[in-house]
């Protein structure tokens, strides 16, 4: 599998259907992430380089990912009866100068749209009558597809939160584009942080493609309790998510925890060489005790 996981993930952006709202410079970012290897020293495995990607210090206080995502442009996403208008970084457009920023380390896996999200924002349209009453809670959720798609459908409330802020001005961006600005707030924080939670949610929460490390499950078990609402999660069903066992392990600990859940396969006309698991979560046994 190479470093980005494209082909088990399904993702397949074709050509640029968008401009950069800036011209984009070219020329390779220097910043957080680890530096190549020194000759002699072990090297890091791709999907090793990923997870500290992932897991690493907060990538917003890298000036070089600053200035990365000030160039934008625009992608939009038709779902079912919902035209929604992204901002998104302009780099990601160019698949290789996406792979050159992650590795120099000013981008981020979380700057595209992975299959999995999409996804999550067609199921979640397709069910509204789980977030209409009392909202939806979308956790890292990146740039925020599935939090704005519910809001333009008519989510009373829609809180998107990231551990990347940078990320999360962009969402508020699309927020403000696809006239929903009053119903949409953002949240930074890190889930190891519990100190820094916003206060429980009590809506629906949402989440997609969450399920990249064994390290992270056991905060997220205890995140969603922390919100206090049911929960639905896509994640990609491929070897490399098979391999890993973090799908198993969430459903382990969300169970040795009180919850009740229930992982199905998912298919969806707009991905269809990418299967998906969609977990729901139920914290009534949880919450009655």
């Amino acid at each position: 599998m190479s470093c980005f996981g494209w082909a088990a993930a399904g993702f397949d952006p074709g050509p640029p259907r968008t401009k950069p709202s800036k011209p984009v410079k070219k020329g390779r970012a220097k910043g957080f992430g680890a530096a190549p290897a020194a000759s002699g020293t072990r090297r890091v495995s791709r999907e090793e380089q990923r997870r500290q990607q992932r897991l690493g210090k907060d990538p917003s206080m890298n000036d070089a990912r600053k200035v990365l995502l000030s160039e934008t442009a625009e992608q939009r996403f038709s779902l079912g009866e919902a035209d929604i208008d992204l901002v998104i970084p302009a780099y990601v457009l160019d698949i290789s100068r996406f792979a050159r920023e992650v590795e120099a380390g000013a981008g981020t896996v979380s700057d595209i749209v992975w299959p999995a999200e999409q996804v999550l924002a067609e199921i979640l349209l397709q069910r509204k009558e789980l977030w209409q009453a009392r909202g939806l809670c979308e956790i890292g959720a990146g740039l925020g597809l599935a939090g704005i798609a519910a809001a333009k459908l008519g989510a009373p409330k829609v809180l998107i939160s990231d551990r990347d802020s940078l990320v999360l001005e962009l969402s508020k961006q699309s927020a403000q584009r696809n006239g929903v600005a009053d119903r949409v707030t953002t949240a930074a924080f890190d889930w190891s942080d519990k100190d820094s939670w916003p206060p429980a949610f009590g809506g629906m929460i949402a989440a997609a493609d969450v399920l990249y490390d064994k390290e992270v499950v056991a905060w997220l078990v205890d995140l969603i309790i922390h919100f206090a609402g049911p929960a639905v999660l896509m994640e990609p069903d491929n070897i490399e998510r098979r391999q890993l066992g973090s799908v198993s392990y969430f459903e382990e600990i969300a169970r040795s925890r009180g919850l009740a859940v229930k992982t199905e396969t998912c298919f969806s006309p707009s991905q269809p060489s990418s299967p998906m698991l969609l977990i729901s979560v139920d914290q009534a046994v949880a919450t009655s005790r």
